[in-house]
């Protein structure tokens, strides 16, 4: 398999894990998480039916950092398709956690500041072999409430076989996309790298390129 030319703005090296990191977590339809600093933990998670999800708090802050996988069912389930760009906007409530195990819709957004398609890619150039899907990149603005405040989230859809994956970073201060572009990214390596014995020398990330945004 010959290696395409691609720029890709966010890349990052993968490495085995250090003593800095947490221990890894298993999600449900999808398997083991990136490892996260140890700075973060887990505040909630769980599973019902065709939806898992877990929700981590990063300490001395009110940053969340939250995954869902849903169990679509289609192994042709694409992020274009408007079920998936309709659920990024339910999945999660304004303080960025999952909405489950609430059967409600997560809370409405205020104002949609990004919605495009773009690249995700793996690739190992020693082994001669790449990797590389469409996910959904969106930024969104939550309205605050009684409950919370006015939250900036960045988010990430994946489609894995028969399962669509969330990643979102949300937090009541300006933040960037690059922790969830980043553990979005490795994600997908986990799911190229699932089938290989080599698992050194792979880098992966997002690439904007040829961002199809639906804007206007």
């Amino acid at each position: 398999m010959r290696l395409k030319a691609y720029s890709m703005p966010i890349v990052m090296l993968v490495c085995l894990a250090s003593n800095t990191e947490a221990s890894a977590y298993d999600l449900q339809f999808f398997g083991e998480l990136p490892r996260l600093g140890r700075e973060w933990s887990v505040r909630s998670d769980g599973a019902k039916g065709e939806y898992a999800w877990v929700n981590f708090e990063k300490h001395g802050s009110d940053e969340v950092l939250s995954f869902v996988a849903w169990k679509f069912g289609n192994p042709g389930v694409k992020v274009t398709h408007s079920p998936v760009g309709q659920a990024s906007i339910e999945t999660f409530r304004s303080d960025g956690s999952a909405r489950f195990p609430q059967t409600r819709d997560g809370t409405v957004i205020a104002e949609m500041v990004r919605y495009q398609f773009v690249s995700v890619n793996a690739r190992n150039q020693a082994a001669d072999v790449d990797s590389s899907g469409e996910a959904l990149e969106y930024t969104y603005i939550y309205e605050g409430d009684q409950e919370s405040l006015a939250r900036m989230a960045h988010g990430y859809v994946l489609a894995v076989e028969d399962v669509v994956l969330f990643v979102q970073h949300t937090s009541p201060q300006p933040i960037t996309s690059e922790l969830a572009a980043r553990v979005s990214a490795q994600l997908w390596l986990r799911h190229a790298t699932k089938h290989t014995s080599d698992e050194t020398g792979w880098r992966c990330g997002i690439d904007r390129k040829d961002a199809r945004s639906v804007l206007q």
